[in-house]
């Protein structure tokens, strides 16, 4: 009962970049919502996966701060441009 996401790609630095969002419901009516993500960069990928837990890591902070507020200020946001 739940959703996937997947950006699969490649760039300048990494040869692959396999990036799978899962989002499902969670026992107590709650959400749960994972990043699975797979990089290869050659001798660069310590440092590109590095870089991306803290990408990651900074992004759940920011949705669980958003959560905590029910998404008030995207709801605002979105009010604003309708």
């Amino acid at each position: 009962g739940g959703r996937c996401l997947l950006d699969d790609g490649t760039g300048l630095v990494a040869r692959t970049w396999r990036h799978v969002i899962r989002v499902a419901p969670a026992p107590g009516g709650g959400t749960r919502y994972t990043d699975d993500v797979r990089v290869e960069a050659g001798l660069l990928t310590p440092g590109v996966w590095a870089f991306a837990r803290l990408l990651f890591a900074h992004r759940q902070r920011r949705l669980r701060a958003l959560a905590a507020r029910d998404f008030a200020p995207v709801r605002g946001e979105l009010r604003a441009a309708g």
